[in-house]
C-alpha cells in the first residue's frame, strides 16, 4: 500500500499492538474450536494477522479469517469477487503484501522451491538414536524446587497438564529429539572452528577500546591443530568443564527472568545469565519456541524446523556462532502470546552491522570500515536464502551425520543457494541509489541470483506501481476516509467461566494474611508466581486452566484482581474492590522470630534499605515486582553489596529473624508476604521514572489507569 498520513492508520496500528493468543493454543480444545471457528486451516496454525504491525498493513487480507500464507495462485481465484476492486488489482496487492512480509519472497516462490513447511506433506522420520550429551541430560534441567520462591513454574495450559519443566514427561518427550540433534552438533564440532576458537583459540586485545573497558577478539586455530588426534577429547573435556555449573530450564521469552514480569513486546529465543547469587549459569529456553511442538496438526517439516530451532538455540548459547536459523514467521507475529509453528527457514548471516548493537558488542569500536561505492562487503550486506525443508529434515537422520564424520564439516553446509535476496545496510553508499532506481521499498537493497529472481522483482515493481494507482483511485489522501476501515477487525474475545468462583474467593478471603497468601499488601505479580503461592500454601486444588478462568472472570467483574494474560504468561494486580472488611478477629498478628535477632544486623539492614542507591539497585534487579524470596534477598545483598554480616553458617535463619523482627517493630521498607517472602513497600515512582524503560512505563501507566477506572465504576454504581 502507498504511504498515507499517520492519522488514517491510528486504529489499525492500535489493533496491531494488542497482545493475545493468536491461535488459541492456551485454550482447551473445545474453546479453541470456537475461538478459530471459520478460520482457514493455515490461519488456525499461523493466526490471522490483524491491523498494522511489523511495517505491514494486514487489513489487506480482509475479514475472511485468512493467514496471508497461502501461495498467491490460490489468492487469484479466491479474491475475484473482493469488493474493493478488480481481482487483478487485489492479486498485485497481495503479492506486494507477501513480499513485504517474507523477505521479498512470495509464498508461491517458497512453495515452488520446496521451502514452505506448512504445505510440505512429505514424510520425514526422526531416526537419531544417539544418547543425549551429559550437559543436556534431565538432571541438568531446573525443577520448581530449584527456583526461588518468588518465581513460579510456567503452566503448559491448552490440552496438556503440568508445567514447563523437564521432569514433566510431556516436556521431556518434546525435548528429547531436540537434545539429540544438539548433541550431534556438539560432538561433530571438533573439526569446525567456531567453538574451538572460543575454547582453545588465541585472544587479542581490541585496538582503540573504550577507556576502562577491556575488549578482546578471538581467533581460530589452524585446521591441522583442530583435527589432530587429541582435539576431539580436548574439546569434549572443555565442554564438560564449562558446563559443570550450567543448568537449563524454561522461561517466557517476554519475561524478566528474575521475576517473571513481562519486559518486552517481542519474545527472545533464550537467555544465558551468570546467576552469581546461586553460583550457577542458567540457560533458559523460551516456552514460546517450544509451544508449537505440542500441536497434533503439524507436518513433519514443521516439526523438524521447530526442533532445529531449539537445538541450534541451545548450541548457540555456547558461543554466538551466527548459525541461528531465521524463521519466516518472526516473533512479531506471536503478538505477545505463544509461538507459532515453523513455516520455513531463511539462511542468513548474523555477523552484519544489523547486529552491531547486540548486548556486549554495544561499546565495541567498529573494526569494519565502510565499503566503497560498488564494493560488496559482507558486514554491510544481508543475504537471505530460503532453506528447503528436505535439508533440515535430513539433519535428523543417521546418514547425514555419517557423511559429516566421513567428509568433515563441509558435509554440513547447505548447497541449495539457488535463489536469494540481497539487501544493503543503510550505511552502504550504494543502498540509496539502488532503492531509488528500482522503486523497491522493503528493506534496503536489491535482489540477486538466477534470472528468474530478477524477473520476479520486475513484477514486484509493477505490483508496487499498481498499489500506488489503486490508492489514488480510492482518494487515499489526507483527510479522506481509509478504504480499509471496515477491515479494522479486533482479535477474538475469550469468554471466561468459573464454576468454582465462590469456593476460590472463600479460600482467598480465609487466607489473606501475612505468611499465608498475604493478599492485602499484594502488588503486581506474574501469574505463575501467584499460582505458586496458592499451590505452596495448599488448602485448595486448582488446575492451571481453572486458575486462569478465575482470573479472567475477576478481571471482567473488576473485582479482587486485574489480570492481563499477555505478553508472556500474565500479570495480576490486586485492586481494592470486592474484598470484605477485615474484622477484629482477623487483625494482623506478626510472627515472633524463632531465634534472637541481632540488633546490629537490624540497624545495618535498615540503613541499607534507606539508601537510594540500594533501592535503585533493587529496582534494576526485580523491577516492578515487590516480592523476593527471603533467601534470595540475603544472597543478593551479599553478592551485590558484599554484606558479610549476612553471610556464613546459619546465616539464612538469622537473616529471616532479622526480617521478621523488623516487620514486627513496624519497619518502613518491607513487610511479610507469603511464607518465605519479603515484600517491599517503599515508593518506587521516582525510581521508575528515572530507570524504567519505555515499555515498563507504558505498561504501569496502563495498569494504573485500569485500576482507577475499576474503582470509579464501583463508586458510581
Amino acid at each position: 500500500m502507498a504511504d498515507a498520513p499517520d492519522v488514517i492508520y491510528d486504529e489499525a496500528r492500535a489493533i496491531g499492538k494488542i497482545y493475545y493468543d493468536t491461535t488459541g493454543q492456551l485454550l482447551s480444545l473445545s474453546e479453541r474450536s470456537l475461538y478459530t471457528l471459520g478460520w482457514t486451516s493455515l490461519a488456525k496454525k499461523y493466526g490471522r494477522p490483524l491491523g498494522r504491525f511489523a511495517s505491514v498493513d494486514h487489513r489487506i487480507l480482509g475479514n475472511e479469517a485468512k493467514s496471508g500464507v497461502t501461495p498467491r495462485e490460490d489468492y487469484s481465484k479466491s479474491h475475484r469477487s473482493i469488493r474493493r476492486g478488480n481481482w487483478k488489482e487485489s492479486y498485485y496487492e497481495l503479492e506486494t503484501y507477501q513480499r513485504n512480509r517474507f523477505n521479498s519472497f512470495t509464498t508461491f516462490d517458497l512453495y515452488t522451491m520446496k521451502c514452505l513447511a506448512a504445505l510440505d506433506t512429505d514424510v520425514f522420520l526422526h531416526n537419531l538414536r544417539n544418547p543425549i550429551h551429559p550437559c543436556f541430560e534431565e538432571s541438568k534441567w531446573l525443577t520448581e524446587n530449584d527456583m526461588p520462591k518468588h518465581k513460579g513454574a510456567i503452566p503448559i495450559l491448552g490440552d496438556e497438564i503440568g508445567f514447563w519443566m523437564a521432569d514433566n514427561p510431556v516436556v521431556w518427550t518434546l525435548l528429547k529429539p531436540c537434545l539429540q540433534l544438539a548433541t550431534m552438533m556438539l560432538h561433530n564440532e571438533c573439526k569446525y572452528s567456531w567453538l574451538d576458537a572460543l575454547l582453545n583459540g588465541s585472544y587479542e586485545d581490541v585496538p582503540e577500546s573504550i577507556k576502562g573497558i577491556k575488549l578482546q577478539r578471538f581467533f581460530s586455530r589452524t585446521h591441522s591443530e583442530r583435527t589432530s588426534r587429541s582435539s576431539p577429547r580436548i574439546l569434549e573435556n572443555s565442554i564438560q568443564n564449562m558446563t559443570s555449573k550450567v543448568v537449563f530450564g524454561f522461561h517466557s521469552g517476554y519475561e524478566e527472568v528474575t521475576t517473571g514480569l513481562p519486559r518486552s513486546r517481542t519474545s527472545r529465543n533464550a537467555i544465558t545469565r551468570n546467576h552469581t547469587i546461586f553460583d550457577r549459569i542458567e540457560v533458559l529456553v523460551s516456552t514460546e519456541m517450544a509451544q508449537p511442538l505440542l500441536r497434533d496438526d503439524l507436518t513433519d517439516a514443521e516439526k523438524m524446523g521447530n526442533r532445529l530451532r531449539i537445538a541450534t538455540t541451545l548450541v548457540h548459547e555456547f558461543a554466538i556462532w551466527g548459525g541461528q536459523p531465521t524463521p519466516l514467521v518472526t516473533q512479531m507475529y506471536n503478538r505477545g502470546g505463544p509461538g507459532l509453528p515453523n513455516l520455513g527457514i531463511i539462511k542468513t548471516s548474523w555477523f552484519t552491522d544489523k547486529n552491531k548493537a547486540y548486548q556486549t558488542s554495544r561499546k565495541a569500536p567498529p573494526l569494519n570500515r565502510k565499503p566503497k561505492r560498488g564494493q560488496i562487503d559482507n558486514f554491510h550486506t544481508y543475504d537471505y536464502w530460503p532453506v528447503p525443508t528436505q535439508w533440515y529434515s535430513f539433519l535428523f537422520s543417521e546418514g547425514f551425520w555419517e557423511n559429516v564424520r566421513e567428509f568433515g564439516p563441509e558435509a554440513k553446509k547447505i548447497r541449495t543457494d539457488k535463489r536469494g535476496m540481497r539487501y544493503l545496510s543503510k550505511d552502504h553508499p550504494d543502498a540509496k541509489s539502488q532503492i531509488d532506481d528500482s522503486g523497491i521499498r522493503i528493506g534496503s537493497g536489491w535482489p540477486y541470483g538466477i534470472p528468474q529472481t530478477r524477473s520476479q522483482i520486475k513484477r514486484f515493481i509493477v505490483a508496487n506501481n499498481v498499489s500506488t494507482r489503486i490508492s489514488k483511485q480510492h482518494c487515499f489522501e489526507e483527510g479522506s476516509p481509509d478504504p480499509l476501515d471496515h477491515f479494522n477487525i479486533k482479535p477474538p474475545k475469550v469468554t471466561y467461566l468459573c464454576p468454582r468462583w465462590n469456593e476460590i474467593t472463600e479460600h482467598l478471603f480465609s487466607n489473606r494474611g501475612p505468611l499465608k497468601l498475604a493478599l492485602d499488601a499484594m502488588g503486581l505479580l506474574s501469574e505463575p508466581t501467584f499460582f505458586r503461592y496458592i499451590r505452596d500454601h495448599g488448602g485448595i486444588n486448582l488446575t492451571s486452566l481453572e486458575f486462569r478462568n478465575f482470573l479472567g472472570v475477576a478481571d471482567e467483574k473488576r473485582e479482587l484482581f486485574l489480570w492481563e494474560p499477555f505478553p508472556g504468561f500474565g500479570i495480576v494486580k490486586r485492586i481494592a474492590t470486592g474484598w470484605p472488611l477485615i474484622s477484629e478477629l482477623d487483625s494482623i498478628s506478626w510472627p515472633s522470630p524463632i531465634g534472637e535477632p541481632d540488633e546490629d544486623d537490624m540497624e545495618t539492614l535498615d540503613n541499607l534499605m534507606s539508601d537510594e542507591a540500594v533501592q535503585a539497585a533493587l529496582y534494576e534487579y526485580c523491577g516492578e515486582c515487590r516480592d523476593l524470596d527471603i533467601e534470595t534477598f540475603r544472597l543478593w545483598l551479599v553478592d551485590r553489596f558484599e554484606m558479610e554480616e549476612f553471610d556464613g553458617e546459619d546465616a539464612d535463619e538469622g537473616f529471616r529473624d532479622v526480617i521478621w523482627e523488623t516487620v514486627r517493630q513496624g519497619g518502613a521498607y518491607f513487610t511479610l508476604g507469603p511464607k518465605n517472602i519479603v515484600r517491599f513497600i517503599y515508593p518506587i515512582e521516582e525510581i521508575r521514572e528515572e530507570r524504567a524503560d519505555a515499555f515498563a512505563k507504558e505498561r504501569m501507566k496502563a495498569i494504573q489507569e485500569r485500576e482507577e477506572d475499576a474503582i470509579m465504576k464501583i463508586d458510581f454504581s
